[in-house]
C-alpha cells in the first residue's frame, strides 16, 4: 500500500509553464519570419532576386502561350485523331528527354543556353502550329503538327529541367548573402514565385485567348501573334545572367567534357534506387493523372453536357487562377510550417475532385458550384508547382539536383503517357480510384521518405541526434523553470526531497 503523494498541482504548473514555451516559441518563429522579411538586403542580393524573377517570368511566358495553342489544337485541326497522337507524342519526348537528355544537356551548355535553346524549340512549334492552321487537313498538316509536338517536347524538357535548376542557384547565392535565412526557406519562398509565374502566365494566355475568340479574332492572327510574342521573350531570355553554378563533387571537377557529360547521364539512373526518390514524386503522380482525367474524362462527360462547352475553358482558367493565387502563399507558409503541411494541404485538394466523382453526383447535377471542384484542383497545383519543386531540392541538392530535377520532370511526363493510355482501355469509376488513391498517397509517403532520410542529410546536421534530442529537453526544462521562477539548482534540490520524501510515504 502507498500513501497519495502531493504534487498534482506541480504537474499541472508544469504543463501550463510547457504550454506557454510553446506559444513563446510561435511567437519567435513569427517574429524571425517577419524580421528576415523586412531585413536590408545587399545589392548583390537584390540584383540576383531579380533576376531570378526576369528569367522565371521570360520562360514561363514561352510556356504559357503554348496553353492555349493545345487548347485550340482540337478545335482547329480535324478529327482526325491528330491531336491524340500528338499528345502521346508531345509527353513521351517530354518523358524520354528527361531521362537521356535534358539533365547532361544543361550540364553541357549551363542553365541560360539551355532555357534559351528551349525557347527556340517552343518557337519552333508555334510556327509549325501557324502552318498546321494554314495548311488545312491533309497529310503535310500531320507531319507539322507531329514534328511541332516532338520540338515542343524536347524544348520543355530543356527549359523545365534549367529553369528548376536555374532557382536552386540563385537560392544558393542568396544564402551566401542572407545566411540568416537557410537555404530551404529559400528554396521555399523561390519555389512558390516560380509557381505563381507558372500559373499566372497561363491565366494570361488563356483569358487573352478566351477573349480573342469571344471578339472573332481569325485563328491564324491568334497563331501569328503567339508566334511573334514567343520570338520576343527569347530574344530578351538572351540578356539575362548566368547564375552562379552549383557546387561540384570533386569526382565531377575537371576531366574531359565528355566525361562530365556521361556522368551526369549516369547520374540520371543512379539516383532511381533511392526509393526517396519515388517517394517524394507521387504529388507528380497525382498531379499529371489527374490533370489527365478532368481533361479527358470529367469535362467533355459532366461539364460539357451540364454547363456547356464554354464552362470548360472557364473552369480550367479558374485552375491557374487559384494556383497562382494559393502558390505564394503557400511558399511562405510552407518555409515556415514545413513543406510536409503543404503536402497534406496537396493531399487533400487533389483527392476532391476524384471524390466527387466516386461519392456524389455533383459533377453532373452540381450546375456552376462545380468550379468549386476546380478551385480545389488548383489548390493542390499550387502546391506541386512550387513546393514539390523545392522538395526535390531539399532532398538531392548540389550534384545531385541535375539529375533529380531532369527525374522530376520525367516522373510528371511518363504519368501522363500512362494516364492517356489508361483512359483508352480502362472504365471511368477506375480511373477515378487510381487519381483518388495517388492523391491520399502523397503525405503519407512524404512523410515515409522523410523517415528514411539519415542524420547526415538534414538541413540541420543535428536533427535526428538522440543525444541532442536529450540536450533539447534540457533545455526545455530549463525554459520551463525559468518561466516558474524556479533555479535549476533549487529545482534539483527539491526534486531529491519529493525522492526521498516518495520513499517514506511508501508502506
Amino acid at each position: 500500500m502507498s500513501l497519495p503523494v502531493p504534487g498534482g498541482s506541480g504537474q499541472a504548473s508544469r504543463a501550463t509553464a510547457r504550454s506557454q514555451l510553446i506559444r513563446q516559441r510561435s511567437v519567435v518563429q513569427l517574429n524571425r519570419a517577419m524580421t528576415i522579411a523586412t531585413m536590408p538586403r545587399t545589392d548583390r542580393h537584390k540584383n540576383w532576386r531579380g533576376n531570378f524573377h526576369y528569367v522565371t517570368a521570360l520562360a514561363f511566358l514561352v510556356k504559357g502561350m503554348a496553353s492555349p495553342c493545345l487548347d485550340w489544337a482540337p478545335v482547329i485541326l480535324p478529327p482526325n485523331n491528330i491531336t491524340q497522337v500528338g499528345n502521346i507524342v508531345l509527353w513521351s519526348t517530354l518523358a524520354v528527354g528527361c531521362m537521356i537528355g535534358a539533365g547532361p544537356a544543361v550540364a553541357a551548355l549551363g542553365t541560360k543556353r539551355a532555357l534559351l535553346l528551349g525557347a527556340v524549340l517552343f518557337d519552333a512549334f508555334f510556327g509549325l502550329f501557324l502552318a498546321c492552321a494554314v495548311v488545312g487537313p491533309s497529310l503535310e498538316q500531320w507531319y507539322l503538327f507531329i514534328v511541332g509536338m516532338l520540338l515542343m517536347g524536347l524544348g520543355a524538357s530543356l527549359l523545365l529541367t534549367a529553369v528548376c535548376i536555374h532557382m536552386a542557384q540563385i537560392a544558393a547565392v542568396m544564402h551566401q548573402e542572407s545566411p540568416e535565412e537557410t537555404l530551404q526557406e529559400l528554396n521555399a519562398h523561390l519555389g512558390g514565385s516560380l509557381a505563381v509565374w507558372s500559373l499566372g502566365t497561363e491565366v494570361v494566355f488563356r483569358l487573352g485567348a478566351s477573349l480573342m475568340a469571344k471578339l472573332h479574332f481569325p485563328d491564324t492572327a491568334a497563331l501569328a501573334l503567339w508566334a511573334v510574342l514567343g520570338v520576343a521573350c527569347t530574344v530578351l531570355l538572351a540578356f539575362a545572367r548566368e547564375a552562379p553554378p552549383l557546387p561540384v563533387a570533386a569526382s565531377d571537377a575537371g576531366g574531359p567534357a565528355k566525361s562530365r557529360i556521361r556522368s551526369k547521364l549516369c547520374a540520371f539512373f543512379a539516383i532511381w534506387p533511392d526509393p526517396k526518390l519515388w517517394l517524394i514524386g507521387f504529388i507528380n503522380y497525382a498531379f499529371f493523372f489527374q490533370q489527365a482525367f478532368i481533361t479527358n474524362v470529367v469535362n467533355p462527360t459532366f461539364v460539357a453536357p451540364m454547363l456547356g462547352k464554354q464552362a470548360i475553358g472557364v473552369a480550367m482558367a479558374l485552375v491557374s487562377i487559384a494556383g497562382a493565387i494559393l502558390a505564394k502563399l503557400y511558399g511562405y507558409i510552407g518555409a515556415y510550417a514545413g513543406k510536409g503541411s503543404m503536402l497534406i494541404i496537396a493531399s487533400a485538394s487533389f483527392a476532391v475532385f476524384p471524390a466527387a466523382v466516386l461519392f456524389t453526383n455533383f459533377c453532373s447535377n452540381g450546375g456552376w458550384l462545380v468550379l468549386v471542384l476546380y478551385f480545389w484542383y488548383g489548390s493542390g497545383r499550387a502546391v506541386h508547382e512550387g513546393i514539390g519543386r523545392a522538395v526535390f531540392a531539399d532532398y538531392f541538392p548540389g550534384p545531385l539536383l541535375d539529375p533529380a530535377f531532369a527525374n522530376y520532370n520525367f516522373q510528371g511526363s511518363a504519368m501522363a503517357v500512362v494516364a492517356n493510355f489508361a483512359q483508352t482501355v480502362s472504365e471511368e469509376r477506375s480511373l477515378a480510384v487510381t487519381a483518388f488513391s495517388l492523391a491520399v498517397a502523397i503525405a503519407p509517403t512524404f512523410a515515409l521518405a522523410s523517415a528514411l532520410r539519415g542524420p547526415e542529410e538534414h538541413p540541420n546536421p543535428d536533427e535526428g541526434d538522440e543525444d541532442d534530442d536529450e540536450e533539447d529537453d534540457d533545455d526545455d526544462e530549463a525554459e520551463i523553470l525559468e518561466l516558474e521562477g524556479i533555479e535549476p539548482s533549487q529545482s534539483s534540490q527539491s526534486s531529491s526531497d519529493e525522492q526521498g520524501s516518495n520513499e517514506c510515504c511508501a508502506v
